[in-house]
C-alpha cells in the first residue's frame, strides 16, 4: 500500500476478504467506535493488521489510536498515515503517551491529537546532512571529480 501520493481514492479502504485481525491490536465497541494500539516497534506485520483492521471498519463513527512507540519501519509508518488520513469515519482521534519518528507520522493521520501531561513527542532528520550548503557548482564538480576518476572534489577554478 506504500505510495508517496498519500491522497489515495477512498476504494482503498474498501473492506477486504479473509484479512485477519491481529489479536488486542483493535476492540470495536457497540456505539461504532473502533479503538486502536499503536504499541512498540512499528514493523510491517503490525502496520499490516492495523490497517486491515481500518479496512474491515470502513463503517466505523469514530476511530480511537492510542500511541505508544518509538517508529520503525518508516513504509509501514507511512502507510498507517495514509489509512487513518483517508479512512471515512467522522472523527479520528490519537492519544499520545510517546510518539518518535514513524509513530508520530503514524499519527498525523489522525484528525486530532491529544498529547498525555508528559508525553514524548520526537520528529528527527531521515538522513544526515553536511552543515554547508550543498550548490550546484559543489554537485558538477563532484560529478566531473567522479568521471575523472578522482577522490577528492576541488573547485572547478582551482583545477584549471
Amino acid at each position: 500500500m506504500f505510495d508517496l501520493d498519500y491522497r489515495l481514492p477512498t476504494a482503498v479502504l474498501a473492506p477486504t476478504e479473509g484479512k485477519a485481525e491481529a489479536p488486542g491490536s483493535s476492540e470495536k465497541t457497540a456505539s461504532n467506535v473502533v479503538d486502536l494500539a499503536l504499541c512498540g516497534p512499528i514493523e510491517r506485520g503490525s502496520a499490516d493488521a492495523l490497517c486491515s483492521t481500518l479496512r474491515e471498519n470502513a463503517g466505523a463513527n469514530e476511530i480511537r489510536l492510542w500511541v505508544d512507540s518509538s517508529g520503525g519501519n518508516f513504509a509501514a509508518s507511512f502507510d498507517l498515515f495514509v489509512a487513518l488520513h483517508h479512512h471515512p469515519a467522522k472523527k479520528k482521534v490519537a492519544t499520545i503517551r510517546r510518539a518518535e519518528s514513524g509513530a508520530l507520522l503514524a499519527a498525523m493521520g489522525c484528525d486530532r491529537r491529544i498529547a498525555e501531561p508528559h508525553a514524548s513527542l520526537l520528529i528527527h532528520p531521515t538522513r544526515m546532512m553536511p552543515e554547508e550548503a550543498i550548490t550546484a557548482e559543489k554537485v558538477s564538480t563532484a560529478e566531473q571529480n567522479q568521471a575523472n576518476g578522482r577522490r577528492k572534489s576541488r573547485p572547478l577554478a582551482a583545477q584549471a
